[in-house]
């Protein structure tokens, strides 16, 4: 026993005594390859700053006016913006910082080379969408803003994903039913009967109608896209009144249960509202996040599922070919994949709400402060269409709308003032040039590496008094009469990417 102990003792010494050294090993060989990943990637850098500044002197690019102002003011700028600390949004703080700096300028690392573009210049905004459009991808902050909900839909996806999503889509969306009044004409008269019955002297009830035309908006868009009303004028009018004996239409399927369109009716407003702090954020989405917002998207998504599983069940046994006549049933038969139809149904259906439900406020907020405006669009209506139950009434068709000018100047001024999607954002797929933005004067091309991000303000772009004149902030329905516009005017984007439901908003909103 005492000589094995004697052998140990002079055995282990040895061993324990190289361990420092191989740690010291291991360490000055993490900090070698540490070193060596650096120098790799400075090189990389250099190298490629090199390529485009030469990429850019052939094509004759300037330098746009150029803001670098590093990770921590980029951080505090977020945080600004989703507690509003910057007063409004666009008017003040956006408004001042394209006055400061230009129409084009550019956030740059510390190269010099742009990261992100900003821009309210017409031509850069058609150069993007149309003339350059296969140099630009979905920006990755669209997707995030999203994100748990609706990941693969058209919106977000880029490629031949996108592709194959926006086929069948752009078909469906802009097929028939969406050139059709009746098909909303049950969630009109659900606005109406909420509003209330008018007094001796003709005056309703005062009304939130930010609320109701919200509701109706929503109603419209699960009608069109799910094939049945969401309910949620009536649960509203259920919630305010306190009268659970309302009549619910026992044909609709959601009439089973009142509580899910309530439900579901919150967690929309819920996720709109996220959404709209998500975007604002950019790549620091994840600032706006939480267990509510989570529990609104799986909300949303549980109703969509129902409405989904509760068309394919119908369609397969119904012998009625206009029964489920809807986006989603239709989407069934190009898609054979439910999850596929959900992405790209809550997508469309998120926007196409958001869309509408915000011009109709903003067309009623604009219309209360011009009282002449009003009562111009009300005697126009009354002309071309007559009174309610007249013999020679003319029926409200899509066609029938259209001649009424002061009503489509209305529409277009409230989205050219009050744009539903305020910017345009795009990623370049490859290195390339803006037409504007570089130089003392702003008129020369800018180089845009691969990677970097486009952001177009439309709301101040749609504001410039260059396109619009000395009264750009003022909302003047009669400008349009016998206007053409170009690029200078874009709330429904353009190119192979354009807004889809362009024409479902503009008909609703008619």
């Amino acid at each position: 026993m005492d000589v094995f102990f004697v052998q140990l003792s002079m055995v282990s010494p040895p061993a324990f005594a190289v361990q420092p050294r191989l740690a010291v090993d291991v360490l000055s060989a993490f900090l070698a390859l540490a070193a060596g990943s650096y120098v790799l990637r400075a090189l990389r850098s250099l190298i490629k700053t090199r390529e485009f500044h030469s990429f850019a002197t052939i094509r004759k690019c300037r330098n746009p006016r150029r803001l670098n102002p590093g990770f921590t003011v980029g951080v505090v700028h977020k945080f600004n913006l989703l507690f509003e600390r910057y007063g409004d949004l666009f008017d003040d703080y956006f408004a001042n910082k394209f006055r400061d700096n230009g129409a084009t300028h550019a956030i740059v690392n510390a190269f010099g080379i742009p990261r992100v573009v900003h821009t309210i210049e017409p031509a850069n905004l058609r150069h993007v969408l149309t003339t350059s459009a296969r140099h630009w991808g979905v920006f990755s902050g669209q997707r995030n803003s999203l994100y748990p909900l609706a990941q693969n839909g058209s919106l977000t996806t880029s490629g031949l994903q996108w592709a194959h999503n926006r086929k069948p889509l752009s078909r469906h969306v802009n097929g028939v039913r969406s050139k059709d009044p009746s098909v909303v004409e049950s969630d009109i008269s659900a606005l109406f009967e909420a509003i209330g019955s008018s007094d001796d002297e003709g005056w309703t009830s005062a009304s939130d109608m930010s609320d109701l035309l919200r509701r109706m908006a929503l109603d419209m868009a699960t009608t069109f896209f799910f094939g049945v009303t969401a309910q949620s004028q009536l649960s509203g009018v259920r919630r305010r009144t306190g009268n659970t004996s309302l009549n619910k239409n026992p044909d609709t399927r959601l009439g089973k249960s009142m509580a899910l369109t309530e439900d579901f009716t919150n967690a929309w407003k819920q996720v709109t509202d996220f959404v709209t702090w998500r975007a604002a954020l950019g790549s620091k989405y994840w600032m706006a996040d939480g267990p509510q917002y989570r529990a609104a998207c799986a909300k949303m998504e549980e109703f969509a599922d129902r409405l989904i599983d509760d068309v394919a069940a119908q369609a397969a046994v119904s012998t009625d070919s206009n029964a489920t006549v809807c986006l989603v049933s239709k989407l069934l038969d190009d898609f054979r994949d439910r999850t596929a139809v959900r992405h790209n149904v809550l997508e469309l259906c998120i926007a196409g709400q958001n869309m509408s439900g915000t011009a109709l406020q903003w067309a009623f907020a604009e219309l209360g402060n011009n009282p002449a405006v009003f009562a111009g669009l009300r005697s126009e209506i009354l002309a071309t269409f007559g009174t309610e139950g007249a013999v020679d009434a003319r029926p409200m068709t899509w066609e029938h709308l259209r001649t009424c000018h002061l009503l489509q100047g209305i529409i277009a001024e409230t989205l050219r003032l009050h744009p539903v999607v305020p910017t345009i954002a795009r990623t370049a797929l490859c290195d390339t040039v803006l037409p504007k933005g570089g130089g003392r004067d702003g008129q020369s091309p800018i180089a845009v590496p691969k990677g970097a991000t486009f952001n177009s303000n439309l709301y101040l772009m749609h504001r410039r008094a260059e396109e619009w004149g000395d009264d750009a902030w003022v909302w003047k329905p009669t400008r349009w009469i016998g206007r053409t516009v170009g690029p200078e005017y874009a709330p429904f984007s353009s190119g192979p990417r354009n807004c889809m439901g362009r024409y479902f908003l503009s008909r609703s909103t008619n």
